[in-house]
Order: structure tokens, then sequence, then C-alpha cells
């Protein structure tokens, strides 16, 4: 998990535009964000290697993940329904997949395993 998110960071810095273009219709500053995010996004994946930090670092990631959730992703979901339907499933399908990192989260921080990608 740590390297995924190390990943999904760094290409907030790769490829700005892209995560810019997905909050420009609910945030004045998305640029901002986009680093912001991407800077949390690898300090976080650094912490779950921190065997002290790791509890901290997984409900820091949930947190993070249910922000995104309500403000990027379902949003997305509303917006998109009515102008694509096969990006409305793909975007619908997503929202799944970030309930599936909040159960790996809680199998790191409860039995504190060491990170395995």
């Amino acid at each position: 998990m740590s390297a995924l998110y190390f990943l999904a960071g760094v290409n907030h810095f790769y490829n700005p535009d892209f995560y810019s273009a997905l909050l420009e219709s609910r945030f004045s500053n998305a640029e901002w964000w986009v680093f912001v995010s991407g800077i949390a996004e690898i300090g976080l994946a650094v912490l779950l290697l921190i065997p002290a930090a790791r509890n901290v670092a997984s409900w820091l990631i949930c947190v993070m993940l249910v922000v995104f959730l309500f403000t990027v992703h379902v949003p997305m979901v509303v917006e998109t329904g009515a102008t694509s339907e096969s990006m409305y499933w793909i975007l619908v399908l997503r929202i799944p997949i970030q309930f599936i990192f909040f159960f790996w989260l809680y199998a790191i921080k409860s039995l504190n395993q060491k990170i395995i990608f």
C-alpha cells in the first residue's frame, strides 16, 4: 500500500493538469489542492513504512479517502452521469475500490503487518 500511495502522490506532480481538471469545478485553487494532496500522499506513504507511525498514518489515509470520496469521487459520478454512460460506470465502479482501501488500511492498523504492495 505504501508504494501505491507514494506513486499516486508522485503522479500529482507528474500529471498535475489531470488532477486539476478534476477539481476545477469544485475548488477555485485546484492547483494548490493537487500540490497539497500529492505531498500528503507521499508523506503518508513514508509514514506507513515506519512501524511506530503506521497506526496514525492508516487513520490519516482513511480520513483523506473519506474527504476525497465526498469531494471528488461522488460528485464526479453525479456530474458525469448525464454526459457519458461508459465514463459514468467507470466512476461508479471506482467507489467500491475506496472501501477495499479502507479494509486494507484496517488490516495494516489492526494487525500491524508489514506493508505489502
